[in-house]
C-alpha cells in the first residue's frame, strides 16, 4: 500500500488559470489606482494653479481698495474663469464680508459650492490658521511664520479648494470618489507706482468742499520734470453735495483757472482726478487754457490718503496693514516714532542725547544774543521765539522749543552744492500765538536750508513779503526723512505769497493744513510736491507746480506675493 500522492501532472490542471486570474485582478486594481491617483494629482495641480492665480488677484485688489470684500470678489472671479465654473450668485462675498474692512485676529470667510468644488476665501489669515501650513500632497506641514516674508494677518488672503471627484476605475477597488484638498495664501506687496504718475498737488480733505479753490487766480500743474507722464491735480473728498462750493472751484464761469498740462507740455492734456462724482466742477465754467477747468477729468475709485507716505515715514498710522511696518527688523520705517517723537516734549525739556543748549540764561551767548554761527552738531534752542539771524553749520539736529521768526536763517550750508550731509530741524512751537510759528515775512528775509527737513509740531508756516527760499529736501536714501522738505501733522496753515523767490525740491506733507496762497504774483513751486488738506488762492496769484520724480512721492503701486 502506497502513502505517496500521485505525481501525475494532470492532477494540478487549472491551478495556473486561477493564479493568473488572481494576478490579473490585482494588476487591474493597481492600474486603476495608479490611473486615478494620476488623475487626482493632475486635478490637484490644476486646482492649485487656479487657487494661486485667484489669491494673487485678490491681493492685488486688496492693496488699492483696502476692501476684503473687493478682494474676495476678485478671487471668485478668477476662479470662475480658471476652473470654468459659474457661481450663483456671482460670488458669496457679500455674505461673509459686506462692506467691512479687516479686523486683525478675527478671520472672516466666504464659502461657495459649485459642481465638485467647495471653495472658501479667508481674510485675515492669522498665524495659527491651517492655511499657513506648507501645502503638501502627503498632508500639510507646519511652517513657522516669518513676518518679513509672510506679512501680517490683514495683508494676507487665503483660499481653500476642496474637490470631490468621481474616479475612473475606483469602483474596482471598492471606491468611486477621490477628494483633493489644497490651499493657497498670498499677501499684499506695496511698491512705488510708475514714476510717470506723480501728482503735483494732492488735497487730502476726505469730506470737504472747495478742496482746491483757485478763486480768480491760477493753479497750473505741469508734467513731472523729465517725464512722459501728465501733470496731475488730485482730490480725496467723497462729498457729492458741494453745490455752490464745488470740489474744484473757480470764482465764476469766466474767472479762475485750474489746469493740468499734458506730457508734451500741451495745455489741458493732464489729469484732474477726483473721488467725488457730482458737483465737482462749476457748471458753465470755461474749458480753456486761461480760465475754468482745463484737463482730462478723471474719477478715481479709491482715495489716495496717506497710502504712500505712511509705509515710508509713519507706519503706526497706516490704514492698510503693511508687512514692512510690522517687521521689527525694519522698524525705522516708522520715522515719526523712531526719529521725530523723541525730539518733542514739554517746554524747557531738552531732547535725550548730546545737545548743546542755547537759552535765556546761557553764557556767553543766550536767546537775546546768540552766536552768528553755531558750531556743527546737535543744538537745543530753549527760547520762546528765536528771532535772530543765525547759521547752523553742518550736520546734526536742531530743536527749537518755541517758534522761529527771523530775517535770515541758514541750515547746513549756504549752497546745496557744498552740502555733504542731511539735516533735521524740529520746531516744537511750545509758545502761544505767533511764538508757535515759523515765519519769514519781509523782502529781505532769507532761508537757506539745503538738504534739510523741517518738522513743525505746532503753529503756522508763513513765507510772505517776497522772501528768498533756497530749501531742498535730504537726498541720502538712508536718511530718515529723505525727500521731505516740510512735515507737519498739525491743523496749521501754510501761507505763501508776496512773490517769493523759491529754489526748492522735495515734498511738503501737511495733511491737515490749509495751503493758503496770497497776493497777485507768481508762486513758482517747481520741483515741490504738495500733500495738504485744502488749497485756497486769495487774489490773482499764479501757483505753478511741476514735481520732480527724483524728489517727489509717486502714488503707491500694489502687487502680490505667494507665501503658501
Amino acid at each position: 500500500m502506497s502513502w505517496f500522492r500521485s505525481r501525475d501532472p494532470n492532477h494540478e490542471r487549472g491551478v495556473t488559470l486561477i493564479l493568473f486570474a488572481l494576478a490579473l485582478t490585482a494588476i487591474m486594481i493597481m492600474v486603476a489606482i495608479i490611473i486615478d491617483l494620476g488623475a487626482g494629482r493632475q486635478s490637484r495641480r490644476l486646482d492649485r494653479a487656479a487657487a494661486d492665480a485667484a489669491v494673487s488677484a485678490a491681493a492685488v485688489e486688496l492693496g488699492p481698495s483696502q476692501s476684503p470684500n473687493a478682494a474676495c470678489v476678485a478671487a471668485f472671479t478668477a476662479l470662475a474663469h480658471n476652473l470654468d465654473v459659474t457661481f450663483d450668485p456671482t460670488s458669496p462675498c457679500t455674505t461673509g464680508f459686506g462692506a467691512l474692512g479687516c479686523v486683525a485676529g478675527t478671520p472672516r470667510t466666504a464659502t461657495a459650492s459649485v459642481g465638485a468644488y467647495t471653495i472658501t476665501f479667508t481674510n485675515p489669515v492669522i498665524d495659527s490658521s491651517p492655511l499657513m501650513k506648507a501645502e503638501s500632497g502627503g498632508g500639510d506641514v507646519a511652517q513657522p511664520v516669518d513676518i518679513a516674508h509672510d506679512g501680517d494677518a490683514c495683508s494676507r488672503v487665503g483660499l481653500q479648494v476642496v474637490a470631490d471627484n468621481k474616479t475612473f476605475f475606483g469602483g474596482i477597488a471598492g471606491t468611486n470618489r477621490l477628494t483633493t484638498d489644497i490651499h493657497s495664501v498670498a499677501r499684499v506687496v506695496t511698491t512705488q507706482g510708475p514714476p510717470t504718475d506723480i501728482p503735483a498737488l494732492v488735497a487730502l480733505d476726505p469730506h470737504g468742499c472747495n478742496v482746491v479753490n483757485a478763486n480768480t487766480g491760477e493753479i497750473i500743474a505741469k508734467p513731472p520734470i523729465g517725464s512722459i507722464g501728465p501733470g496731475i491735480i488730485r482730490t480725496d473728498t467723497d462729498n457729492n453735495t458741494c453745490s455752490g462750493n464745488y470740489v474744484m472751484n473757480v470764482q465764476n464761469t469766466s474767472a479762475g483757472l485750474i489746469r493740468a498740462d499734458g506730457p508734451s507740455g500741451s495745455p489741458g492734456g493732464g489729469l484732474l482726478q477726483n473721488l467725488a462724482t457730482a458737483n465737482v466742477y462749476r457748471p458753465g465754467a470755461n474749458n480753456g487754457p486761461s480760465s475754468g477747468y482745463y484737463g482730462q477729468r478723471v474719477t478715481t475709485l479709491t482715495p489716495i490718503g496717506r497710502s504712500l507716505f505712511d509705509p515710508i515715514y509713519r507706519c503706526s498710522s497706516a490704514s492698510l496693514p503693511i508687512p514692512r511696518c510690522s517687521n521689527p527688523k525694519v522698524a525705522t520705517f516708522d520715522v515719526y516714532n523712531t526719529t521725530i517723537a523723541p525730539l518733542l516734549g514739554a517746554t524747557g525739556t531738552a531732547p535725550a542725547g548730546s545737545y548743546s543748549v542755547l537759552s535765556g540764561a546761557t553764557a556767553p551767548f543766550n536767546c537775546s544774543n546768540p552766536p552768528a554761527s553755531f558750531t556743527p552738531g546737535n543744538w537745543y534752542i530753549n527760547c520762546p521765539q528765536f528771532d535772530r539771524a543765525a547759521t547752523f553749520l553742518g550736520g546734526g539736529t536742531v530743536v527749537f522749543d518755541g517758534g522761529v521768526a527771523v530775517q535770515q536763517l541758514v541750515f547746513n550750508c549756504a549752497l546745496a552744492s557744498s552740502c555733504a550731509t542731511d539735516k533735521l530741524v524740529v520746531i516744537r512751537g511750545n509758545g502761544s500765538g505767533s511764538n508757535r510759528d515759523l515765519s519769514f515775512q519781509s523782502s529781505g528775509a532769507v532761508l537757506d536750508a539745503p538738504r534739510t527737513t523741517i518738522f513743525q509740531a505746532q503753529g503756522d508756516l508763513t513765507m510772505q513779503g517776497g522772501p528768498t527760499l533756497r530749501w531742498t529736501a535730504p537726498t541720502d536714501p538712508t536718511f530718515p526723512t529723505n525727500r521731505l522738505m516740510y512735515w507737519t501733522e498739525s491743523t496749521s496753515t501754510v501761507n505763501l505769497g508776496g512773490n517769493p523767490s523759491i529754489t526748492s525740491a522735495g515734498v511738503v506733507f501737511a495733511p491737515l493744513s490749509l495751503l493758503n496762497i496770497q497776493g497777485n504774483g507768481l508762486i513758482d513751486a517747481t520741483k515741490v510736491q504738495f500733500w495738504v488738506q485744502d488749497v485756497r488762492l486769495q487774489g490773482s496769484a499764479t501757483f505753478l507746480l511741476q514735481p520732480d520724480p527724483a524728489s517727489g512721492l509717486p502714488p503707491p503701486g500694489y502687487g502680490s506675493a505667494l507665501i503658501r
